[in-house]
């Protein structure tokens, strides 16, 4: 397989740092929630190809994350915005694709040490949905 190609609805969960309380580290419940989501689609889509790039392959990765405008803007600020801006708020493009790449390893490639190459964009739309493109990197 020379691409995967998947796309996921709704809002991006990002990855936040661990919590403690009390010396005991806290699991994220959403972020958990966020990846299981994640696999589901990614399974929908390519039902029988796990683990495609299981040999430390060098990968390239594109996350295209599209988050809603506010409603509270005009129709004509909207339209300006999905045209000439970028969102600038949060949540972290970081954080962003290590929720996704943590979802997709040991499912789509064995360890994301594999990743030579990552590209993560943020842009305005109509609603919430995030892109994932991963193929084998070429030099």
């Amino acid at each position: 397989m020379t691409e995967i190609y998947f796309v996921t609805e709704g809002r991006i969960v990002p990855k936040q740092s661990t919590r403690f309380y009390h010396g005991h580290c806290v699991p994220q419940k959403r972020v958990k929630e966020y990846a299981e989501k994640i696999k589901a689609t990614y399974l929908s889509a390519y039902p029988f190809n796990t683990l495609v790039w299981a040999n430390k392959e060098p990968l390239e990765v594109v996350i295209n994350i599209y988050m809603a405008v506010p409603q509270s803007a005009s129709k004509k600020k909207k339209d300006h915005m999905i045209v000439y801006e970028f969102p600038t708020k949060v949540p972290d493009v970081d954080n962003c694709a290590k929720s996704v790449l943590d979802a997709c390893k040991g499912l789509i490639f064995s360890d994301d040490c594999q990743i030579v190459s990552l590209t993560t964009n943020k842009f305005w739309n109509e609603k919430d949905y995030v892109e994932v493109t991963i193929r084998k990197a070429k030099i």
